[in-house]
């Protein structure tokens, strides 16, 4: 973003269409295109044509040009804005696809570390991807959801409440990855740690029938994803003034002139379902284990 704002400046530079600026502007402009800070760098100058602008005792033909270079910057910096939240957009794409590789690359390497394990085949591989991907996307989603109708303050409330349950069940269940010693300090650190992440997913930590303690795990996040997402629609639906202010945002969303106010919740109930969908398809047919016995037992 910032090399191509320089080089609309350089541009400018050549045609003469840039005022002569002094080394010290010159010196400002790139730090602050050094620190990703073009679009604002262009709204300040446009800011000073503007101001230029309507100076008394300018002539007609002057105060037209200083207009003229306001309306460039202004439509340089709309440019960048838009170059800036698409790279925003595209990083967040990455960043998700990322996080179900992470774990996907978990889950195999942790298969191929242990000699009694068979390792996941390439089919598996790509629908543990596609498991992990679309439980991603629905919890992310619900997240961003309940972060955009609840104050702050809930949004951590509601957050921390499901990190520290799932801390304590973590370290209810001894882990020992730390120290032989599940009580031992930095053992306790490490279930705290790996609580922040079942925020968003869950990382199998036990030897034993995983499909069953999955089951468990995701039976909880539907649940909250289903609330989250719930909560758009009613906050959405509903006179304003009939919600608690304490809890709830105020402010109108344009997105609720644009889709209806329950596609989002839709779209995050797909979302969870592709991944169960391929949670399951990989436990029957793609599992290195071979066929799956079909039962239930409740894993804690």
């Amino acid at each position: 973003m910032s090399s191509f704002s320089l080089a609309w400046y350089f541009i400018d530079y050549k045609v003469r269409v840039d005022p002569p600026r002094s080394y010290r502007a010159w010196t400002f402009r790139l730090l602050f295109h050094g620190l990703q800070l073009a679009p604002l760098v262009r709204a300040a100058d446009a800011i000073y044509y503007g101001i230029a602008s309507r100076q008394p005792g300018l002539s007609l033909r002057v105060a037209a040009q200083y207009t003229q270079l306001m309306l460039y910057e202004d439509a340089d910096c709309a440019m960048l804005r838009l170059i800036e939240l698409t790279a925003q957009f595209v990083s967040c794409v990455f960043s998700w696809l990322s996080l179900a590789w992470s774990l996907t690359y978990y889950q195999t390497a942790l298969r191929s570390s242990r000699i009694e394990k068979g390792n996941i085949q390439t089919l598996g591989i790509i629908f543990f991807f596609f498991w992990k991907a679309g439980v991603l996307a629905s919890r992310l989603l619900a997240l961003g959801i309940l972060a955009s109708v609840v104050k702050g303050f809930w949004f951590v409330v509601a957050l921390g409440v499901h990190w520290l349950l799932a801390s304590g069940w973590l370290i209810t269940r001894g882990t020992t990855f730390c120290s032989p010693n599940s009580r031992a300090l930095g053992e306790l650190t490490f279930d705290f740690v790996l609580g922040a992440v079942y925020c968003f997913d869950v990382v199998n930590i036990r030897e034993g029938r995983s499909r069953m303690w999955y089951g468990s795990c995701y039976l909880i996040f539907g649940i909250e994803n289903s609330v989250f997402a719930s909560l758009w629609w009613v906050t959405h639906s509903l006179i304003n003034a009939s919600l608690p202010k304490s809890v709830f945002k105020n402010q109108p969303s344009t997105w609720n002139t644009v889709l209806p106010p329950y596609t989002l919740l839709i779209i995050v109930i797909c979302s969870f379902c592709m991944g169960i969908v391929m949670m399951i398809v990989y436990y029957i047919t793609f599992h290195p284990s071979g066929k799956i016995e079909v039962g239930y037992e409740i894993p804690f």
